[in-house]
């Protein structure tokens, strides 16, 4: 018991603000845009309620060496709004293994081997660090895989014009669905072509008819990278940066939307309105997130089709000096963000 509530108890003497442990916690637990759909209790139902989906003929995604993996503890790691990610746990005995692109110091590597759900850690990110929240402790491979398989399906979901029933298209199920109703029309396009072979002598060489009412097969499963690792717990000093940067996302997210009016304005006083104009009015401002380092600074939205935004990109980079992404994601029931 005294090992599993120690960097519990050593963040709590160090911050002893109540209201500030609060406030650090909901960064990570308060989805309040309902944006993340792929949430540690959507990844649980479908662990355990789709399990025999879960096969390799199904197609899930797999991870580059896998056997490899296997040597390591694999970690559910949030992060703002309870987005979660695979991190693999380092130990005394691959501590400098290739697959990690960054250092760990065998301090860390101690501090870590008492890790525990609700730890806050310092993980390998995009091209630099970012700053998590333990979820989950001994995730198995499975359960990374379908992880990656229901991002990649909330992210393709994202992209559609039209959603019916958001969680049906984020489910193993739905793929089985989508691959035997694809079965079934190979098999029934291939009886009909052999029908029209008995029918038609040989030189009737159109055979393409009716191929227009066969829809395109599902997306293939996304390619996997080797997760990267957790580094170190979170200093208190660290620790207390989440609140200035959630400060600062809040700030990015009104300027964002400033521009974003500003880029408008013209067409909403019936001036005349470009091809990119008219994509930003059908972009709904949802939430910004920080990498810890500030290293990338991503803008989540929602859209009802594609939108070049190549314009407010290069424009949010000239004011940030930093990678920019926007990342689209489902539609929620609340009202967008407003300038």
């Amino acid at each position: 018991t005294t090992t599993s509530t120690a960097s519990s108890n050593t963040m709590t003497t160090m911050i002893s603000d109540k209201t500030t442990l609060q406030m650090v916690d909901d960064y990570f637990e308060n989805d309040c845009h309902e944006r993340v759909k792929v949430t540690m209790k959507l990844l649980n139902e479908r662990f355990f309620n789709e399990e025999k989906f879960l096969s390799d003929a199904y197609q899930l995604p797999k991870f580059p060496i896998e056997n490899s993996l296997r040597n390591y503890q694999l970690i559910l790691v949030g992060f703002k709004a309870g987005r979660i990610d695979v991190f693999y746990l380092p130990t005394t005995n691959n501590t400098n293994s290739s697959s990690s692109t960054t250092p760990i110091s065998q301090q860390s590597n101690n501090d870590l081997m008492n890790l525990k759900v609700g730890d806050l850690v310092i993980v390998e990110a995009d091209r630099g660090r970012d700053l998590g929240k333990v979820f989950k402790m001994n995730i198995s491979i499975d359960e990374a895989r379908l992880l990656k398989l229901l991002q990649f399906q909330e992210q393709q979901a994202a992209l559609k014009e039209h959603v019916d029933n958001i969680l049906d298209d984020i489910s193993v199920k739905s793929l089985s669905d989508q691959q035997q109703q694809q079965q079934q029309q190979q098999q029934s396009r291939s009886s009909h072509q052999g029908t029209q072979q008995m029918s038609f002598s040989s030189n009737t060489t159109g055979g393409n008819s009716g191929s227009g009412s066969i829809p395109p097969p599902p997306q293939p499963p996304p390619t996997l990278h080797f997760p990267k690792s957790i580094i170190s717990l979170a200093q208190p000093n660290e620790i207390i940066q989440i609140l200035n940067k959630k400060q600062d996302e809040e700030k990015a997210c009104r300027l964002c939307l400033a521009k974003i009016a500003n880029a408008t304005s013209g067409s909403l006083l019936g001036g005349p309105t470009s091809p990119a104009t008219q994509d930003l009015l059908q972009m709904k401002l949802i939430d910004a997130e920080y990498q810890f380092d500030r290293k990338k600074l991503i803008f989540y939205y929602s859209t009802s089709r594609r939108i070049d935004f190549r314009d407010l990109v290069r424009e949010l980079f000239r004011i940030y000096k930093t990678r920019i992404w926007l990342c689209a994601v489902l539609p929620y029931n609340k009202p967008e963000r407003q300038p």
